[in-house]
């Protein structure tokens, strides 16, 4: 819950940032090109907020190894996006935009695979278990 409303609130930009930004006296272009970043990586983002916190549980479950991945691959793939992107398709400022935001995504696929495929016996016992713990729901009046 708390990392959907922290999502919800890192939408607001999408709606104002061009305003803001502009109120506060910045340069139109400037702002243009912000907006244009801010446009094409807030949904990326979004899927980076998730992977962080897998990223967290799996360190916590003593499986550090699950940084390496997401980050190697993510910036690998990101090197590839870049070049493809730019160089190849000619989408200059937009490419490097729309290349950020997959790079996050890209992020999240690869911790959330992980997470699934690992064979660390402490994921496997961790996997299918309840957020809570039964007396917490009982004690609390939780629901599943």
């Amino acid at each position: 819950m708390i990392t959907g409303v922290s999502c919800a609130v890192m939408l607001l930009p999408l709606l104002c940032m061009k305003s803001i930004l502009l109120s506060m006296g910045q340069d139109p272009v400037i702002v243009d090109i912000a907006v244009t970043y801010i446009n094409w990586c807030i949904p990326g983002i979004f899927f980076n907020a998730f992977a962080m916190q897998i990223n967290l549980y799996l360190i916590n479950l003593e499986s550090t190894s699950s940084a390496l991945v997401q980050g190697g691959t993510s910036t690998v793939a990101h090197a590839i996006m870049l070049y493809l992107f730019i160089n190849v398709k000619g989408m200059g400022y937009t490419g490097l935009c729309i290349a950020s935001s997959l790079q996050f995504f890209i992020r999240w696929l690869a911790v959330f695979t992980f997470m699934r495929i690992t064979d660390n016996k402490k994921i496997s016992e961790h996997r299918n278990e309840p957020f809570f713990e039964q007396a917490t729901i009982q004690e609390e009046g939780l629901r599943q």
